[in-house]
């Protein structure tokens, strides 16, 4: 498979490989060929007790492949080997550091994987079908910090962007608000930023916005492939257009493949941005590819009475 890796070695079946490594051997990036053409890459300081824990998750394994790094370096080289396999189109059973798992998920369960295909490929197409999940312990504990929110200066304008994004950014946001995403409220922050809200999908946070000096804005976190094609000069005059900015910061659990675009100013440039079909396709392809990592980590923060607004008809 390259990426210096020693010829794959047979192990299907065995309940340890101790005499394959020999001891001071052991450190370094293994990868798993499971079975279905599927795999799982890592490190470890010792391959042989790493491959031992993994038949407990992984009990197809038939292969590996080894590659003998420092300690000091193989935190480096793992999140480089899984990005380059998953470039490759390898099926990769890997959740952190990857951009978007391909293996089965629990989101598969309440959205199955063609209508999930449907709605990243087609930027017109919103799903809000579904009935909602009820929590009245959330409805009572922000309510108070809504009210407060709902209060303070350019809060229509900013929550009527929130409500565009969570209708073209989130995969049917009724069926997967809680379980999926989330949204804060009034969340604490310093250095004379004044937070409204953040969206949290899976772990990071989506979409952010706020006030500061007194002037609103909207920061997201999308994918770069889709922009690819448009990140020269095409992209920089659609930023130039929207008066917005990127950056090339990343969340670790959101994958390699992201970036960071923030805008402030007029809540009109934002639901503009909004509308550019290359922008619905990168925030959707970062936000599924999210969901399909894993369930919300953050749903204890989930503002229900925001949400309210977000969702209404």
């Amino acid at each position: 498979m390259g990426l210096g890796f020693a010829v794959p070695v047979h192990v299907q079946g065995r309940a340890s490989i101790a005499d394959l490594f020999k001891p001071g051997k052991r450190c370094g990036i293994y990868v798993l060929h499971c079975s279905g053409s599927e795999y799982y890459a890592g490190k470890a300081i010792d391959v042989t007790r790493r491959y031992t824990q993994h038949r407990a998750n992984h009990s197809d394994i038939e292969w590996i492949s080894f590659r003998e790094v420092q300690k000091d370096a193989h935190r480096v080289e793992e999140p480089r080997v899984i990005d380059a396999l998953e470039a490759a189109g390898f099926l990769l059973r890997n959740i952190q550091y990857t951009s978007f798992p391909t293996v089965a998920t629990d989101l598969d369960t309440i959205i199955p994987q063609e209508e999930q295909t449907r709605w990243l490929d087609d930027p017109a197409h919103n799903d809000l079908s579904g009935s909602r999940a009820t929590s009245p312990d959330l409805s009572r504990k922000y309510l108070k910090k809504y009210q407060k929110l709902v209060g303070m200066p350019h809060s229509d304008e900013i929550i009527g962007v929130m409500r565009k994004y969570v209708r073209v950014g989130i995969p049917a946001p009724l069926r997967t608000e809680l379980s999926f995403w989330c949204c804060s409220c009034l969340p604490p922050y310093g250095g004379g930023i004044t937070l409204y809200s953040r969206i949290n999908i899976y772990l990071p946070e989506v979409f952010t916005v706020g006030v500061e000096n007194g002037i609103p804005f909207y920061s997201w976190h999308l994918a770069a492939s889709p922009l690819s094609e448009s990140r020269t000069r095409m992209w920089k005059k659609m930023l130039k257009r929207h008066r917005a900015t990127y950056t090339e910061h990343q969340y670790k659990s959101g994958g390699p493949d992201q970036l960071h675009v923030k805008m402030t100013g007029s809540a009109d440039s934002a639901l503009a941005f909004l509308d550019e079909p290359s922008i619905v396709r990168a925030i959707r392809r970062f936000n599924l590819g999210l969901m399909r990592k894993g369930p919300s980590l953050n749903s204890l923060s989930h503002a229900m009475p925001l949400a309210d607004r977000l969702l209404e008809p």
